[in-house]
This record gives C-alpha cells, sequence and structure tokens, in this order.
C-alpha cells in the first residue's frame, strides 16, 4: 500500500497530465503572485472568519505547496488554490454581507474559457446560501459538497487547561508525569524582548531529525514554518518555547482568527517525553484564558491524526463545504 506523501504525489502527477500546462500558466496570468505586504489587504477580511484554511498567514506559509496566487474584484479577494487532490479551486474572502456575484461571474468567466470547473473550497454552512444565490443571478446552479475528513476540530479553551474526565485520565497521568519528572519546566512566550524563534528552530531540526520527510503531508512543513515566522504579528500570533534547564524541548505557534478563535498551527517536539505535547497545550490555552474555542484543524483522513485528535475530544466538528458552479 503507497504511503500518503507517495499518494500525494501521484496526484500531482495526475494532475499534469490531465491539464495542459500551458493552460495552467495561461490561467495565472489572471492571478497576482502573493506578497508580504498583501498581509495588509487580506487582513481587512480575516476577523469573521472560522476556518485556519482562510488566513493569509497560512497562505502565505504555504504558498509553494499550494501555489496560492490571488486576484482582486470589487470587494472581494479571490485566491487559486492547487490542491493535493490536484484540482483548482478558489478561496473568496469577502466581509459579511458583501454581493459576491461579480467575483463568481468573473471567475466562472475565466474558468470557462479554459474548460475548467470554478470550484471554491473552505465555505461554511452559514455561507452556502451567498455562492448559491451569486450562480442564480445568471442562470447557473451551485453544487455542494461535503467530506467529514475535512471538518476542523473544535475545542473549548478551558477543557485544554484540565482534561477532565474519565476518557483524559491517562493524559493527566502523563503530564503529572512530566511536571514531577522535569519540576523547573517552563514556557517562554516569543516577544521583542524575548526573541525565541532561534530556538524553535531548533526544536524543529531534531523533530526532523527523527522524522521522514514523508510525514509532512503538505510538503516541507519547516519551510512553511519559516514563511509563517515572516510574517508573524505579536497583535494575532503566539509563539512559546518549553525550556528544562536552559534546553528548549518544545514550541507551539498560534493565531487568533476572529469570531472569539485560536487556531494552533505547529507544534514540535524536540524529543519523545511523555507528557510534554499535553502540558505544552495546556500552558498554551493559558495564554488564551479569554478566547472560547482553540481550532486545532482538520485531520485529512489521516488515520494517526485522527485518533489523536478525537482522543482530545473535540467540542464538535466544524463542517467545511465545496461549492462547484455549474
Amino acid at each position: 500500500m503507497p504511503k500518503q506523501q507517495d499518494v500525494k504525489l501521484y496526484k500531482r502527477m495526475l494532475f499534469v497530465k490531465t491539464y495542459d500546462k500551458s493552460k495552467i500558466n495561461s490561467l495565472y496570468t489572471y492571478f497576482n503572485i502573493l506578497d508580504i505586504s498583501d498581509i495588509k489587504r487580506f487582513r481587512f477580511f480575516e476577523n469573521n472568519t472560522e476556518f485556519s484554511d482562510r488566513s493569509f498567514s497560512l497562505i502565505y506559509a504555504w504558498q509553494e505547496s499550494f501555489m496560492y496566487a490571488y486576484r482582486i474584484i470589487k470587494n472581494t479577494i479571490a485566491v487559486l488554490e492547487y490542491g493535493i487532490d490536484g484540482k483548482l479551486s478558489i478561496i473568496l474572502f469577502y466581509k459579511e454581507n458583501t454581493d459576491i456575484f461579480p467575483a463568481v461571474f468573473e471567475l466562472y468567466k475565466i474558468f470557462s474559457d479554459f474548460r475548467l470547473t470554478l470550484k471554491f473550497e473552505y465555505v461554511s454552512e452559514k455561507n452556502i446560501f451567498v455562492y448559491e444565490m451569486a450562480a442564480k443571478k445568471f442562470n447557473k446552479k451551485a453544487k455542494v459538497f461535503f467530506n467529514p475528513d475535512d471538518s476542523d476540530y473544535f475545542y473549548e479553551t478551558s477543557y485544554f487547561l484540565t482534561l477532565e474526565g474519565k476518557y483524559n485520565k491517562k493524559k493527566r497521568s502523563d503530564t503529572n508525569y512530566l511536571i514531577r519528572n522535569y519540576p523547573d519546566i517552563k514556557v517562554v512566550s516569543h516577544s521583542k524582548e524575548n526573541n525565541i524563534i532561534e530556538a524553535s528552530i531548533s526544536i524543529f531540526d531534531k523533530w526532523c531529525d527523527i522524522h521522514n520527510c514523508r510525514d509532512c503531508f503538505y510538503g516541507c512543513e519547516k519551510k512553511a514554518f519559516l514563511r509563517f515566522i515572516e510574517v508573524f504579528d505579536e497583535k494575532y500570533n503566539k509563539l512559546c518555547v518549553s525550556y528544562y534547564k536552559g534546553k528548549p524541548l518544545s514550541f507551539a505557534l498560534s493565531e487568533y482568527i476572529g469570531n472569539d478563535i485560536v487556531c494552533y498551527y505547529f507544534q514540535k517536539n524536540a524529543e519523545r517525553i511523555r507528557g510534554l505535547t499535553y502540558w505544552l497545550n495546556a500552558e498554551m490555552a493559558k495564554k488564551h484564558i479569554n478566547i472560547k474555542y482553540i481550532n486545532l484543524g482538520e485531520d485529512m483522513g489521516i488515520d494517526g491524526i485522527k485518533k489523536d485528535k478525537k482522543s482530545l475530544r473535540p467540542s464538535f466538528l466544524k463542517p467545511k463545504y465545496s461549492i462547484e458552479i455549474l
């Protein structure tokens, strides 16, 4: 049975065979390559999102893997994505109550010229009707798709602080083990006074030493992390490193995306230490004590990730929808 990374590469090969390269290159001429300065454009739209996929920081970080590019159409930003499923799609950024018809219509014409199906990704359930109304205006239908593996895992912040309940007995035991055996372990947050970026990178290097590159399902996580750091902003992001006797053991990176939600993007341990991940989860939650929900993203259908996220007993799973205009 092929490994996850092999499957991803195979799908990319199929994509190249399915779509003429010159056609794709021509399509990309309608879009602009993301630049770090574009963050100001995107921040204007980001305070009403629920999903990490709709964050400029994450899009910028993973630009190399997903070939992200954008186009501004009136009061919207359309981001072109080349997914791991070997298909092109659009992530639409807009303010609530914006008429997205001009954007949908213009994009439909562009995709139709290349004989491509216009597909929108990462649509919340409450916004499906917005796409349906836009399509109806030019006599087209919006076909809605849902894959459970795409759903984001949401947890109450207070839950991460306590890990209460019988299901978490072992996790509490592991956390207590860490505290007993590493009594002076502490967390340091990144700031102008405490620059812990180099420490985070050293942890990532050690994590890479004990993992195979095949484990990075979307591409090189370290490269994505380094690009994320380029747009790090203390107003939205928190970077924390755990230290024991001056030695960095683990780090975590989060982002406030609005609507009382924080997303965890990266969390790595320099070595396998019992209870370290659960302890760091709780320490990060303390940094977001006034935020109601922590979003750990999707499981991508990978059994190990699915099992781990379910074991943390999510408060609920938030579905993300795809919509094709036909």
